[in-house]
């Protein structure tokens, strides 16, 4: 099934596939942090670590997330034009 979506995702943006899979690595490190953690999330949270190729993975993809954002982001801070 992953493979389907990376594929369909290509198809849509070819640039999205890497922040997808990113992405999804990212969350499971979470997951497995939060899962592993147990009551310790309850009293008050958990650090995550990141190894280093995680981290490079991210650090490849920011450029990308940043164009596919700038544009939402920009039409959200953009004042609203004033009444006539």
């Amino acid at each position: 099934m992953g493979h389907t979506v990376e594929v369909i995702t290509s198809l849509i943006d070819p640039v999205a596939v890497n922040i997808e899979r990113t992405a999804f690595a990212a969350l499971g490190v979470i997951i497995q942090s939060i899962t592993a953690a147990g009551a310790a999330v309850a009293a008050g949270g958990i650090n995550v670590s990141l190894d280093a190729a995680l981290v490079a993975d991210i650090k490849a993809i920011i450029p990308a997330v940043k164009a596919k954002a700038a544009p939402l982001l920009a039409s959200v801070a953009a004042p609203a034009p004033a009444a006539a």
